[in-house]
């Protein structure tokens, strides 16, 4: 009988190791996942960023743009005007 307990005795450790790395590999798996998504939404806000940054910038260059067009305008109905009395 003693040989049966040492197998069955055996056999349990072995079910609490594979247990135990069962247990080990889901904590890993979801550290992984963890890890991942925080991957993840750390290029969501970087890209958010980048995006406000851009509309900004582009604000800028509008007003910038929109300041110069009433005097392009002139310039091109000058230019316009010089060229229609030419032609006469």
């Amino acid at each position: 009988m003693g040989s049966l307990a040492v197998f069955y005795g055996g056999e349990q450790s072995q079910n609490v190791r594979t247990k135990e790395a069962n247990e080990v590999g889901q904590k890993l798996s979801a550290l992984v996942m963890f890890i991942r998504e925080h991957d993840a939404q750390s290029r969501l806000v970087n890209t958010i960023e980048d995006t406000m940054r851009i509309v900004s910038e582009a604000r800028i260059k509008r007003t910038e743009i929109e300041k110069e067009l009433p005097s392009m305008e002139d310039n091109l109905r000058q230019r316009l005007t010089v060229a229609a009395n030419a032609q006469y």
